[in-house]
């Protein structure tokens, strides 16, 4: 007979199902004393059992992306799967350095790489990167500007003593966000090359890679003699990293804004100078910032379980999408190429649920906050080129999506009119707000979705209405025309060309747009996106010739 049953793995079930196995073995033994030492041995080993049922049950739990809860669980998961994830990306800018119109010091000035300066438009640190260990600044009249790269955070170094052998990894713990672009590695006071995986490490090549650990920070790995140069034991191996504020560094271009240097300089005689008497810190052009990113969070992660991001090359449209994730300012996304073309094009929306995380309410969000800037943009692109892993001919554009603004008008019948409306009216604002927040679907959106969600979320409702506005087709109906802009692709040059047809309305013909046949939200373009937006007019049925403004896009009635 079997001693346990495959469906019994509670500890009280465990341990009947042990005494009933012995009461049956033994014929004699009718109960057990677990007071006894046979009956203490007896509960130790149900114990034992019961977490080894435990422990399965958990592996096969934390094993799949899906029921994973762990946030080591997850990221393990990952990186058996070949994804890295990102700890962030440092926000960058161009800075112009110019000498003071009022200096006449004719001394030169010596800056070392990593130099920090301090911007007035958010108290943050950024570090001068040089390319070389030093550089000097002659401060005569003649001085034309220098353009330095400075990136936001601030430079930390460990330093440990190898231990040797084939792949010898050294684990770099940090509190945080880094940037790994960012990493230097000195073996003995030589700085090696780093490199992309294993599998590019040239034979006894004095190379490294970073790979993400599960459990805390970075691992630095070495190579084996065949895949990269081994470590000698007793090595001294130094590494110096860039820990950041994600996107707090982020700047806007504002002509008051200034930087200046937080320690003294030195001349090429070693004397302290002050920089901030010679030297004037601005930015370099308009479009000198790039914009920085907080880490990846565990729901991106697991949702790129099972992607080899190494061997994704960017070339189609799911690695662009892939690559996008590791921006924390990047939300709602979509990622295409047409067949037989190297041209790749993304619809990207800002991460506007950041905002209503930080308290703001949806309904007064406004177009800024759902669309990238120009500068955003351009540091996607520069990571993409940076990144090396862009197929040659392959061309990434970013496309703006096209807000689509509605009004929902909400009709209320309660069950008993002595319930606080003004109560009830703030609870349905809360639970529309957090759905709209997080559209799964972004072309159709049913009334009956709100209807649903208020009925079950607030019991004091009896009956539900909802009747949604569109902006485009209440500009219509004023204007008495619409333009169909129709998005047309050329297979010859990749690229997608607008044929705007204006369409007449006839008579009381009612176009629908943006809306179906139900006035559920139905949107057909690919480059729009549905919102719960004012700021925008349509006309009063009752008064035509006066038309009312959408100030706010929820209005709630009480029958």
């Amino acid at each position: 007979m079997k001693l346990f049953s495959l469906r019994n793995i509670q500890f009280q079930q465990i341990l009947e199902d042990i005494q009933s196995y012995l009461a049956k073995s033994l014929g004699s033994v009718k109960s057990i004393n677990r007071s006894t030492v046979f009956g203490q041995l007896i509960t130790v080993v149900a114990g034992v059992a019961h977490n080894i049922m435990l422990y399965i049950e958990d592996s096969l739990v934390e094993q799949n992306k899906y029921t994973a809860q762990r946030k080591k669980s997850i990221i393990g998961l990952a990186a058996l799967s070949g994804y890295q994830p990102s700890y962030g990306k440092a926000a960058g800018v161009w800075v112009r350095l110019a000498h003071r119109a009022n200096n006449r010091n004719p001394i030169d000035v010596v800056i070392q790489d990593h130099q920090r300066i301090i911007c007035s438009q958010n108290g943050l640190y950024y570090n001068m990167i040089l390319g070389k260990s030093a550089m000097v600044v002659k401060c005569d009249t003649n001085l034309a500007s220098n353009y330095i790269y400075a990136v936001q955070g601030q430079y930390e170094t460990q330093r440990f003593t190898a231990t040797g052998g084939k792949f010898f990894a050294q684990n770099l713990k940090f509190n945080g966000f880094m940037d790994t672009d960012y990493i230097t590695v000195k073996v003995n006071d030589e700085e090696w090359e780093r490199v992309a995986s294993l599998y590019d490490m040239g034979a006894n090549k004095k190379q490294y890679m970073v790979r993400y650990n599960p459990v805390a920070g970075v691992d630095i790995v070495f190579g084996n003699g065949i895949n990269g140069a081994v470590v000698p034991a007793g090595a001294s191996v130094e590494v110096s990293y860039l820990l950041h504020d994600g996107e707090s560094g982020n700047m806007d271009v504002q002509e008051d804004t200034y930087f200046m240097f937080s320690t003294k300089l030195s001349d090429i005689a070693g004397q302290q100078v002050d920089g901030n008497n010679i030297f004037e810190i601005r930015f370099a052009t308009e479009d000198s910032v790039a914009a920085g990113a907080n880490s990846e969070d565990i729901t991106q992660i697991r949702q790129m379980i099972g992607f080899n991001s190494r061997s994704l090359v960017l070339s189609d449209s799911n690695a662009y999408k892939a690559f996008l994730n590791k921006f924390s300012f990047v939300g709602y996304n979509r990622t295409w190429s047409e067949p037989g073309s190297l041209q790749v094009n993304s619809l990207v929306m800002r991460n506007y649920k950041q905002y209503c995380q930080q308290g703001e309410d949806y309904f007064k969000l406004t177009e800024d906050k759902f669309n990238l800037s120009d500068i955003q943009k351009e540091s996607i692109q520069n990571a993409i080129i940076k990144s090396g892993m862009q197929l040659a001919g392959t061309q990434y554009n970013i496309l703006d999506i096209e807000l689509c603004r509605y009004a929902l008008y909400v009709y209320i019948k309660m069950k008993d009119n002595s319930s606080d409306r003004e109560i009830i009216s703030t609870k349905i604002k809360s639970l529309i707000g957090e759905f709209f927040g997080d559209v799964q679907s972004d072309s159709y959106i049913p009334k009956s979705d709100i209807i649903a969600l208020i009925k079950e979320n607030v019991p004091e409702v009896d009956g539900v209405t909802c009747y949604f506005l569109s902006e485009r087709n209440e500009q219509a109906l004023m204007q008495g025309q619409y333009n169909d802009v129709q998005y047309i692709y050329d297979p010859m040059t990749g690229t997608y060309r607008n044929k705007t047809v204006t369409v007449r309305l006839v008579g009381n013909e009612n176009p629908m747009l943006g809306l179906d046949a139900h006035g559920n939200i139905s949107i057909d373009a690919d480059n729009q996106f549905p919102v719960l937006m004012g700021g925008w007019k349509f006309n009063n049925n009752e008064t035509p010739a006066q038309q009312v403004t959408v100030t706010d896009p929820l209005i709630i009635v009480f029958e």
